[in-house]
């Protein structure tokens, strides 16, 4: 760029200055995907890309706490829920880009509940399902410990037990983006 200056009395004065233009970051990342259960170390990579030098990475990982490295270690959420990730990098030139990304971590939580003590057999027994989980139950996978198929069945089901024994049952909770837990008792 050149700016040339006239007085009304004819002195002339140039200055010039060369100004570059020089091409935009674009500030990206990934992250790992299975989130359950809490607590959860988080694995970020960076996918930043530049025609010129990065040399600076801010991070803000949504939990209190933060980074300055290109390739951050695994970052510790203590519970579930939604948090907001930043990361803003800059060139060797100065230009600088931001990307904000959501990471949610998800829970499910199998849980139930069935009287304990039955006289004799064959004997009916009810189960009475409390799981929970931060995104829709898709299902529950039942094993009643005495060796039958596994049923698939909803927030109440009965299983008859033909003999006298102590059972372990196994409850498995599947949620929208299949993350399972189970509960055994």
């Amino acid at each position: 760029v050149q700016l040339i200056g006239t007085t009304s009395s004819g002195c002339k004065d140039t200055a010039m200055q060369v100004v570059q233009i020089r091409n935009q970051p674009t500030a990206d990342f990934t992250s790992t995907d299975v989130y359950c259960p809490s607590p959860q170390n988080v694995l970020f990579t960076n996918t930043s890309s530049a025609v010129d030098s990065i040399i600076t990475w801010n991070w803000n990982f949504g939990n209190g706490l933060t980074g300055n490295t290109q390739h951050p270690s695994p970052v510790l959420y203590s519970d579930t829920g939604e948090y907001s990730i930043e990361l803003n990098i800059q060139t060797v030139y100065g230009c600088t880009d931001t990307v904000f990304k959501v990471l949610n971590l998800h829970q499910t939580t199998a849980q139930y509940y069935a009287d304990s003590v039955y006289c004799d057999a064959p004997q009916p027994v009810s189960f009475t399902n409390f799981s929970s989980s931060t995104d829709v139950i898709t299902g529950y996978q039942w094993d009643f410990g005495d060796g039958s198929p596994t049923v698939f069945g909803g927030d109440t089901i009965s299983h008859t037990y033909s003999a006298v024994n102590s059972y372990t049952v196994n409850v498995t909770a599947t949620n929208t983006i299949n993350v399972e837990s189970a509960s055994t008792s």
